[in-house]
């Protein structure tokens, strides 16, 4: 979360939405299966929670270090492919991407940006 010299407010969350029993829930914490193709949307939203269309966004990833029983650091673990790894939202502020699993079971991180006009996040 930034805010720029306008004072306007962007953030990014996401709309990764699971159902059990045909009740949504909101995923904080997402775990995927080694080796698979996992759809995932994210919106950019104004100060005031509203979308943004057409936002740009970023998306990056990374492996955590020693973890689940992967010590070591050196060659640096593969971590997932988000593919598209950059483009702009549709009209309702909407970002999709697949994200492509490594073979590798391990802890990893998203990293999302997204801006426009007025500001980034």
């Amino acid at each position: 979360m930034r805010r720029n010299g306008k004072g306007t407010l962007l953030k990014a969350i996401a709309i990764s939405i699971m159902y059990v029993s045909g009740v949504p829930l909101l995923a904080q914490s997402v775990l995927y299966a080694p080796s698979s193709s996992n759809s995932e949307a994210w919106v950019c939203l104004d100060q005031y929670y509203n979308p943004i269309p057409y936002a740009y966004f970023q998306v990056w990833t990374g492996s955590y270090l020693y973890t689940n029983y992967h010590y070591h650091y050196s060659p640096s673990p593969p971590s997932s492919t988000p593919s598209p790894s950059s483009g702009y939202a549709d009209y309702t502020g909407t970002f999709t991407f697949n994200l492509n699993t490594t073979l590798v079971g391990h802890a990893e991180y998203e990293q999302l940006y997204c801006s426009n006009g007025n500001g980034s996040a």
